[in-house]
């Protein structure tokens, strides 16, 4: 930490690194469970027709790219 007499800087620049692998090992996840989700409600739908209407609606996009365009203010 920064009270070891080590550089600030340098500690920033390890957290922020850490962070921005962090984020995109999350936003992997992301993708990876939405297209999870997508594969299986077109298959319970198909192989289950009567159960299609219960079935929760699949975003068109993962959930992280809405989230992201609205934090930077854009829609």
């Amino acid at each position: 930490m920064v009270d070891d007499s080590r550089n600030p800087d340098t500690h920033s620049r390890t957290l922020v690194n850490r962070l921005v692998s962090d984020n995109q090992q999350m936003r992997g996840q992301s993708i990876a469970l939405h297209s999870y989700q997508s594969k299986l409600t077109a298959a319970l739908s198909s192989a289950f027709p009567a159960l299609a209407g219960h079935l929760p609606p699949v975003p068109d996009r993962p959930v992280w790219t809405e989230s992201r365009s609205n934090a930077n203010g854009t829609s």
